[in-house]
């Protein structure tokens, strides 16, 4: 495990283990990748501040996970705070659903349907 800052840890997944902390080290997380000083965090320093914790995420889930903020204007989505922090506990919920599939760290599952679904 590498240490990224303020009490989170990373592991192959991108794994975020709370090591004491609260929200305050991804308070500097966000500031850190707020390279523009907006407030802010735009797609691309999203993806960035994700890869920067570990979380490689392909552009398509990227895509699809902004959709969620996007208010139909076609303008481009900017994340607040809290909903940079909503964006990060999606992807780690759904990477450790995954982990617990991928018994030999590979990447890669089998998945039932039924499987799926439960997730």
């Amino acid at each position: 495990m590498a240490d990224i800052g303020g009490g989170f840890l990373g592991n192959r997944y991108g794994h975020l283990v709370e090591d004491g902390g609260a929200t305050a080290p991804l308070s500097g997380i966000f500031e850190r990748y707020d390279k523009d000083r907006s407030g802010k965090i735009d797609p691309l320093e999203l993806r960035d501040a994700l890869y920067g914790i570990g979380y490689a995420v392909p552009a398509s889930v990227l895509q699809l996970l902004l959709s969620k903020y996007s208010d139909g204007s076609n303008r481009r989505v900017e994340l607040g705070f809290d909903s940079f922090v909503e964006c990060g506990m999606i992807i780690k919920g759904l990477t450790d659903k995954f982990k617990d599939k991928d018994k030999r760290y590979s990447g890669s599952a089998t998945l039932s349907y039924d499987d799926f679904m439960s997730m």
